[in-house]
């Protein structure tokens, strides 16, 4: 909250701009554009958790006292929405827009935000675990997360998306070591990340992020998927005029 707050406070002293502004084209935030992206972003990691079960069933486990964590799980949502839209609200609505303003050049100014908002998550022991390759994974998705913003119009789409992975991560599946199963369903232990070793050189690794990245890609942009994210009607009519 205070990191929105901060940004508010620049886009109003500074631009003379109004909070709204940074939501997208309308003004507004597109919850239809927010609940499609999470609900992609959900059905790509149950695919990839069947998977996970079918094939190495040992890895995954539930931790046991749900009922007594269910408050908490409930409250962690509004919360990791916070989080999730002030970092949003930051790197993709204000310094993807300012920044593009100066450099309008998307292919140039979105790698560079993605990179700094990728290198401020360096510290974090998920991260860090497997440093490297995490980076490069987490780099890449700041990427599509940002492409999908800019074609989406709105906020909302790339918010849903973050969300929903910090959902997935925190609440529903925690990957040892490096994630906390405080408040997870279940657990996937991560036998290289157990052993010292890293995914930097295991194809298999590289094949599931690209696989990943691929699916929410099609679910949210294919135009007959259920799922295909609506472009902000401003961002729509914007186009139709150029």
């Amino acid at each position: 909250l205070s990191l929105s707050l901060a940004t508010v406070l620049v886009l109003v002293a500074v631009h003379r701009q109004p909070a709204r502004h940074l939501l997208g084209l309308s003004q507004r935030f597109a919850w239809p554009q927010f609940w499609r992206a999470a609900l992609a972003f959900l059905i790509v990691g149950l695919l990839g958790l069947v998977v996970t079960v079918l094939s190495t069933p040992e890895t995954v486990a539930l931790v046991p006292g749900l009922a007594q964590r269910l408050p908490w799980l409930a409250l962690a949502l509004p919360v990791i929405f916070c989080q999730s839209f002030a970092e949003d609200y930051l790197f993709k609505g204000y310094l993807l827009r300012t920044w593009g303003a100066v450099v309008p050049v998307p292919w140039l100014i979105a790698p560079a935000v993605a990179a700094v908002f990728t290198a401020g998550h360096a510290v974090n022991n998920d991260v860090a675990t497997d440093l490297v390759f995490n980076l490069i994974c987490f780099f890449a998705g700041e990427v599509v997360l940002m492409a999908i913003y800019l074609r989406a119009g709105n906020l909302a789409a790339a918010t849903g998306l973050h969300w929903m992975n910090n959902v997935w991560s925190m609440c529903i599946l925690a990957t040892l070591p490096g994630q906390s199963g405080a408040l997870a369903i279940a657990t996937y232990t991560d036998p290289d990340l157990i052993a010292g070793r890293s995914h930097l050189a295991d194809p298999t690794a590289w094949a599931e992020v690209v696989v990943m990245y691929g699916l929410l890609w099609v679910l949210l942009m294919w135009r007959r998927s259920a799922l295909r994210l609506q472009p902000d009607r401003a961002a729509a009519g914007l186009h139709d005029r150029r």
